[in-house]
Order: structure tokens, then sequence, then C-alpha cells
């Protein structure tokens, strides 16, 4: 899906809070069963890049942390099954 000029918003970078994800935050998390860190930024579809840990909004992983807070534990369906995440820290990247 392209994106058009009138489809594009602007981000007011000083509205954004850290106490929740959202769409720029940077979320810092443990899988619960393997004990594995991921770290991720949460962007727009066309700013997602796995190799800078940048994920689409749209993305299993990122919609289902969304509005969560720091020690919530999720549980996600990927394609591989699921997993159960623990937020640890959530900041904003600018």
């Amino acid at each position: 899906m392209k994106m058009t000029v009138a489809q594009a918003k602007i981000v007011d970078m000083s509205r954004l809070s850290a106490d929740a994800v959202q769409i720029m935050s940077t979320v810092e998390m443990t899988n619960v069963k393997t004990k594995a860190k991921m770290k991720y930024t949460i962007v727009s579809e066309t700013e997602a890049n796995l190799k800078q840990n940048k994920i689409s909004i749209k993305t299993p992983i990122a919609q289902g942390l969304l509005n969560k807070k720091v020690g919530d534990e999720v549980e996600i369906t990927i394609p591989r099954g699921t997993i159960k995440l623990r937020i640890d820290k959530i900041s904003i990247e600018a």
C-alpha cells in the first residue's frame, strides 16, 4: 500500500508519552518463557526496517503492545504460535 501526501500525518513528538506504548515508542521487553531480551521501535508501515529494530504498527507484536505499560505481560499470537512478553521499559526516540 502506497501512502500519498494526503494520507501522511505529522507526529507531534512533544505530545508523545513514555507512559504507555504507542507509535514512536521504543519498547524493551523480555520473552517470559525464554528470558530473551528484545528492543523494538514502533513506526509507520513505510518506516519499518527490521534490521534497525523498527517494526510496523500493523504487526501482531506492535498491535499487542499498544497502550500497555511497563510491567505489563502480554500474550501475542505470531505466525509461530503465542509468545508472552513482559514490558521492561518504554521510551520515545526523537
